[in-house]
């Protein structure tokens, strides 16, 4: 499929909400499951479950969250998911800032490669993430998870794979209130996880 495979929009004066999504196998070569691109009034209760989606677009093929600004996405429960992931070898942009613009309609094209392999995480707040994987097919240097302003948040069960030269298998940025629990890597790296950003604060691991 040249478009996007499963995508709900809200471009009306009403909240996108109600939607039960289960039991679909889908391949896409843009996004496989997308909320958005129009997303005028939002999007509310809606739960996905036993899905399996497959042969997503390289290289934008990942986990993406990204809200505005004071206008977070907020309560997303992901749970009992394996991801499985091409593996783009050594891509020079392990420290790239993914571009804003509130103005530009977001196709995820506009983001470019992305900093990690597995999630990235922005102007996110109630996230809950337990029993992900993430399984790489081949060599990647990013780290497995990028945040920037992910607040009260909690991680648990995370098995990812990761490469030495990764650096850190999680990178937070001006994260707050974020707790982690039961975190495996499949090989050693220098970080576990690492925090910058004068605005993290109370992260528990």
């Amino acid at each position: 499929m040249e478009d996007d495979a499963i995508c709900l929009k809200s471009s009306v004066d009403k909240i996108t909400e109600n939607f039960y999504i289960a039991n679909y196998t889908v391949s896409s070569y843009c996004a496989s499951l997308k909320f958005g691109t129009a997303s005028k009034s939002g999007f509310r209760n809606i739960k996905v479950e036993n899905c399996q989606i497959f042969d997503s677009r390289p290289p934008t093929e990942g986990i993406m969250f990204t809200g505005l600004p004071d206008h977070y996405i907020e309560d997303v429960v992901m749970e009992n998911i394996h991801l499985s992931y091409t593996g783009f070898r050594d891509l020079d942009v392990k420290d790239r800032i993914v571009p804003k613009d509130e103005a530009r309609y977001p196709e995820q094209l506009f983001f470019g490669t992305l900093p990690s392999y597995g999630m990235y995480l922005r102007h996110v707040k109630g996230l809950t993430v337990k029993n992900v994987s993430m399984e790489l097919r081949d060599h990647d240097n990013r780290p497995a998870i990028v945040m920037d302003d992910v607040t009260e948040s909690s991680f648990e069960k995370l098995h990812f794979d990761i490469q030495p030269s990764a650096g850190s298998s999680i990178l937070i940025t001006n994260g707050k209130k974020l707790k982690f629990d039961q975190l495996f890597s499949s090989r050693e790296v220098e970080y576990l996880m690492k925090v910058k950003g004068a605005d993290s604060q109370n992260i528990k691991l």
